[in-house]
């Protein structure tokens, strides 16, 4: 992970979006002398897909508007430990400068900081002070991980390892390399990860899956083979065990990787003593994804396990990750409250994954149990096709997570997320792991000059106009039913966005109804002023999907940039009959004052002018600096809608692609 210098400025924090590309998942944002201004800025400055690998040392109430992902304690704050408590309230860490320090936390934190290991080069006479055999000794027997501080270079990684910590936080090496500094930081080893799994022959599944996904989320993969599996996507023949104690033995001999996944085994006796070799071995967090039946085969691979066992192999694990028929056989109930009381039991997490829970046909919602009686649901829509290794991709990636310092329901969250892309990353059941749902985003963004909004409540008049406008070549249309009821909306929703699938790069986007948009898996969501917030929203939907916001001023614009939008709706310009309530008249102006404003950001956001504009508009607007234009009655209100909508998306594709 990387730490801020104390008096760098947005400028400076804009390079650290470069580290972000590269694989970097944690940066402490550390400003002590910072004002709250200073800081919010700083926030701004890092782009909002990266927001959420943002640690925040001060103003933490910043990160429920920013969507930031924890926060770090320094010595005068770990008072405030008990505000911070909760299964999603994100990653939460600590500092500390000796073992002693770190044996009185009141609390168990994601992680801690502990230096200075080495003289420090950020500061003058900070010479290293632990007792790096001390550190050896006692770091593997604390109740979280520790990760070290002070000096570190690439030369020194490995040491700091040897001597019992998890990682290492870079700060001075980076802040030296200037305008060097993706060169310095690519320097580092990535994090090692371990998988103990069966050989799929097609790679989809198996320790050949858990080796693509460690790459493509910024992990280096370790492996051990447990069996040899007889199978293709469609069909699962036959399993043959391997001794897997003297590979792991070997390996483990020079690497400690902070995270494990263990997946197929021949039995649970085998599973038990994997487990207790990697905690004899300080291996942090140790994910068991239990595969009791290949997606591709009616038949059981493991007959019942005693309960002893279960309760032996759980005792030694950090998290199990069944789906509803495994859980049923492992625990013998699939309840939320039996499962509640199993998790303190055994101290682990459980995670139940949704995907063959058929009560809700648009969702799938993944149960995540902790030890200390909490819950938490984490929901995405049901993708049209099926994949071969969805569990071996959701476990995989959790441990991904783990291992670059994600609290653990955090990276639950993230794994579906990830499970989720790859459902979606093509129409067969082999699927890839490659992260296009970003690039995707961006270019639907970058080719938009015309956003359509409807106005009608009558769903056949609705889809009728859509149709119109989709022909003429509007490819972004924006589904706005205010005075209906949600089901009537849902219903809407999905019924344009089956017509909008006959047009390549359309994309639907919701007006202010989060739960729609989640359900139908439309593109994106549009909010007002009032509505839900984006860092809530960008919760419940993912980085992947458009998160639209609406302006008036530029304290507005400003807002929205801290919160993240994708795009931003500033108007009216006009006066419109379309809006009952309408926020003050810009005119052009107006939205020049605005569109200046919003170029002098960290990140411009993209902008598009709306309110009561017409063809007549379209030259004035486009000599702004915004992306487009979104028009409703300009469209809906026309006679002839095909031959108007043609005529104005000619137009703007000439006035905004010069």
């Amino acid at each position: 992970m990387a730490i801020t210098p104390p008096d760098a400025t947005p400028r400076d924090i804009v390079r650290y979006n470069r580290l972000f590309s590269l694989g970097l998942h944690s940066l402490h944002l550390r400003l002590p002398n910072a004002s709250r201004e200073q800081y919010k800025a700083c926030i701004q400055a890092i782009e909002p897909a990266f927001r959420h690998r943002v640690v925040l040392c001060d103003y933490f109430e910043l990160g429920d508007i920013a969507g930031t992902g924890g926060i770090h304690l320094r010595k005068e704050y770990i008072d405030q430990w008990r505000d911070w408590q909760g299964i999603n309230r994100g990653r939460v860490s600590v500092s500390a400068h000796s073992i002693e320090e770190l044996r009185q936390l009141p609390f168990v934190p994601t992680y801690a900081l502990l230096s200075p290991l080495f003289d420090s080069i950020s500061k003058t006479n900070y010479p290293a002070q632990l007792n790096v055999k001390e550190c050896q000794k006692y770091l593997p027997q604390l109740p979280f991980p520790v990760v070290a501080l002070g000096g570190i270079t690439p030369e020194r990684y490995r040491k700091a390892l040897e001597y019992g910590f998890s990682g290492v936080a870079v700060l001075g090496d980076l802040a030296i390399s200037g305008e060097y500094i993706e060169e310095a930081f690519l320097r580092y080893p990535q994090p090692e990860v371990l998988t103990v799994a069966g050989h799929d022959p097609t790679s989809g599944a198996g320790i050949g899956g858990d080796i693509r996904v460690f790459e493509s989320n910024d992990t280096y993969p370790l492996s051990v083979c447990s069996s040899i599996t007889a199978q293709n996507e469609y069909d699962f023949v036959s399993l043959s065990p391997l001794e897997e104690e003297h590979p792991l033995e070997a390996l483990l001999a020079h690497h400690t990787p902070v995270a494990c996944k263990i997946g197929l085994i021949s039995s649970l006796r085998q599973g038990i003593r994997i487990a207790q070799k990697l905690r004899q071995k300080g291996v942090r967090y140790v994910v068991w994804d239990p595969i009791l039946k290949a997606s591709a085969s009616e038949n059981s691979i493991h007959n019942a396990f005693s309960a002893n066992e279960i309760k032996e192999f759980l005792s030694l694990i950090t998290l199990v990750t069944p789906n509803y028929p495994e859980a049923q056989q492992l625990f013998g109930s699939t309840e939320a409250f039996d499962l509640s009381l199993l998790a303190s039991e055994y101290q682990t997490y459980i995670l139940l994954k949704g995907g063959h829970e058929n009560s809700h046909k648009n969702v799938s919602t993944d149960l995540l149990f902790s030890p200390d009686g909490q819950m938490a649901r984490y929901t995405v829509p049901r993708t049209p096709h099926d994949k071969h290794g969805t569990g071996c991709t959701l476990s995989a990636s959790i441990v991904s997570f783990l291992a670059h310092g994600y609290d653990l329901p955090s990276a639950c969250r993230w794994g579906q997320w990830r499970t989720d892309a790859f459902r979606r990353s093509n129409s067969q059941l082999l699927g890839g792991h490659k992260p296009v749902e970003l690039i995707e985003k961006k270019l639907r963004l970058k080719t938009c000059h015309l956003q359509y909004i409807t106005d009608s409540t009558d769903l056949t008049e609705l889809l009728s106009k859509a149709e119109f406008a989709l022909e003429a070549g509007v490819r972004w249309v924006q589904l706005r039913m205010k005075e209906v009821s949600s089901a009537q909306r849902l219903e809407a929703a999905f019924a344009l966005k089956k017509l909008m699938q006959n047009y390549l790069g359309a994309t639907l986007i919701i007006n202010d109804d989060l739960e729609t948009a989640l359900a139908c898996d439309a593109h994106g969501v549009h909010l007002g002023l009032g509505d839900v917030s984006p860092a809530t929203a960008r919760k419940v939907l993912g980085t992947s999907k458009i998160i639209g916001g609406t302006c008036n001023t530029c304290q507005d614009i400003s807002q929205r940039a801290l919160e993240g939008v994708d795009y931003i709706g500033i108007g009216p310009y006009r006066a419109t009959s379309t809006k009952k309530v309408l926020s003050p008249i810009l005119g052009k102006k107006g939205m020049d004052v605005l569109s200046k404003y919003n170029q002098q950001l960290p990140h411009p956001i993209p902008l598009f002018a709306i309110g009561g504009i017409t063809p007549s508009d379209f030259a004035d607007l486009a000599s702004l600096d915004i992306q487009g234009i979104a028009l409703s009655g300009a469209i809906n209100h026309v006679d002839d809608i095909f031959a108007t909508t043609t005529a104005m998306v000619e137009t703007l594709q000439q006035l905004f692609t010069k």
